[in-house]
């Protein structure tokens, strides 16, 4: 199927595959169990019981929900609200906005562009945490976006890297 470069895609699989090229407008998905791959899309909500999440770059605000299953963003442009149970995350690139990202058991990355500030709280029940970021109160500079990062892990290992 073909569709026109922008179109909003709404998406509903029980057991199967989803796969895009090119750009899309808003993207609805609800997968039972298949894999989710994107390419490009303006915003995401996303649901999905068992599969992994995989898209290029969110322009907008992107909404995973992942019961078994890895989520990757490449590239995210504005807010960004993931929550997995089993399952790693990795958020390649974030410029603004707020990133929450909750896992039960699962690994976390998250990359913060060159020239955001950030304000990091991130903790691990039984993993560790990382940056590679400077920490602390004059680290971040008054120039440029702010990421406003909340990351909980309750079995898995946060890394927070500079993208």
């Amino acid at each position: 199927m073909q569709a026109l470069e922008g179109s909003a895609l709404r998406a509903k699989t029980a057991s199967g595959d989803l796969r895009s090229r090119g750009r899309l407008g808003a993207a609805e998905v609800k997968s039972a169990s298949g894999d989710v791959a994107l390419e490009l899309v303006e915003s995401l909500d996303a649901k999905v019981a068992s599969g992994d999440v995989e898209v290029g770059r969110v322009d907008g605000e992107a909404h995973v929900d992942n019961a078994s299953g890895d989520v990757e963003l490449g590239e995210a442009g504005g807010s960004v609200k993931v929550r997995t149970a089993s399952g790693d995350q990795q958020v390649r690139s974030v410029a603004e906005g707020r990133v929450d990202l909750t896992s039960a058991s699962g690994d976390i990355l998250v990359g913060i562009k060159q020239g955001s500030r950030v304000y990091i709280d991130a903790r691990s029940m039984s993993g560790e945490v990382s940056s590679e970021l400077e920490l602390g109160d004059d680290a971040a500079g008054d120039d440029g976006p702010l990421v406003e990062l909340q990351v909980t892990a309750m079995s898995g290992d946060v890394e927070v890297v500079r993208a």
